[in-house]
């Protein structure tokens, strides 16, 4: 089968074609033909050879996946061969507590398509059954190909860890990235006081016109922001602080406010931080990791967006051969939304 995938880590350079077999299902698995994927800061990530990965190669990236079922395993009772399916990006090892209990991003063997195990960047990809649901009818293939990585993601970041209160406040860090603008389209159907931070102007001009109530340059100096928030605040600080970042974390604990949430679910800054405990314990924030979501907040998420008529912002459609280019545009942030690879 073709696909587009890379057999050393470097550059968008190393992205090139590839002509490899096409993989046959096991037990319990389903191949699937992709339609369309599109392209995340994981992808780069993991070409560049993302925390010391050690891959068998040629490696195939592409986490988001919309598709139809192609053959089946034995076992396989949820889908059939034509069904249009979408699936999780994150399983487990099936038979340890935190997997039994539905916890499986908790699992000591986690897995993540296009990061451990080949991805959608090609015809066909391999999946287990246990993260493939039927695709809502209510999107477009395309749609689809850009939501199931970044829709469920903050979905569980801002509904099930920080259990979200309407008419409460949020800071979105890196707001106007993949994830960010998930975070305000969740946020705004949630009833929260978005506050969105991006290093853009014309993005943030772009994020007041999605629905932000405020947006606060993130180049400002910590206490410059801080100052901003507060003012957007009425003093308080943010009840809620996303940060995909990593270096920025002492810098969320200080914009939210006594007693908040800060959620940490990145490094796309930096892996180090210093924080003052002080101020940390003081005002009772309480700090919370996360790094994907479980198969029932994947299916939450579809429902909620379907409800809400949350639609993802697509910036670019390009064809799967053109994914050194895709990942060169995301790179440079020369994009506002998903860059949708199809075939």
């Amino acid at each position: 089968m073709k696909a587009m995938g890379f057999y050393k880590y470097g550059g968008p350079e190393a992205i090139e074609p590839l002509e490899v077999d096409a993989p046959k299902p096991g037990d319990g698995e389903v191949v699937v033909r992709v339609a369309c994927t599109s392209v995340n800061r994981l992808d780069i990530l993991v070409r560049s050879g993302y925390h010391n990965l050690k891959l068998k190669m040629p490696h195939i990236p592409g986490t988001d996946m919309v598709g139809r079922v192609e053959e089946i395993g034995k076992n396989v009772s949820t889908v059939a061969v034509g069904d249009l399916v979408i699936s999780n990006n994150l399983y487990g090892c099936g038979k340890c507590g935190q997997c039994l209990g539905k916890n499986e991003v908790l699992c000591r063997e986690w897995t993540v398509p296009g990061m451990h195990v080949w991805g959608a960047y090609s015809e066909l990809v391999k999946l287990p059954s246990s993260i493939v649901v039927e695709a809502p009818k209510d999107y477009s293939v395309d749609e689809l190909g850009s939501m199931t990585l970044n829709l469920p993601v903050m979905w569980r970041c801002i509904n099930t860890l920080a259990m979200a209160r309407r008419g409460e406040s949020i800071a979105i860090r890196a707001a106007s990235g993949n994830s960010g603008l998930f975070a305000v389209l969740i946020s705004k159907a949630l009833g929260l006081e978005v506050i969105a931070l991006s290093r853009s102007e014309d993005k943030r001009e772009r994020l007041l016109k999605l629905g932000a109530g405020h947006v606060i340059d993130q180049n400002l100096d910590k206490n410059e922001l801080t100052g901003k928030v507060l003012e957007a605040t009425g003093g308080k600080g943010a009840d809620i602080v996303i940060d995909p970042l990593g270096e920025t974390l002492a810098d969320s604990v200080a914009i939210a406010r006594n007693g908040g949430r800060v959620v940490s679910l990145g490094v796309l800054g930096g892996t180090q931080s210093t924080i003052d405990v002080k101020s940390l314990y003081l005002k009772n924030v309480k700090i919370i990791g996360m790094h994907n979501t479980n198969m029932q907040d994947f299916i939450e998420a579809f429902d909620f967006a379907s409800q809400n008529k949350i639609k993802p912002i697509i910036a670019q459609r390009l064809p799967m051969g053109k994914a050194r280019e895709a990942q060169e545009i995301l790179a440079r942030g020369d994009c506002f939304g998903k860059i949708v690879l199809s075939n």
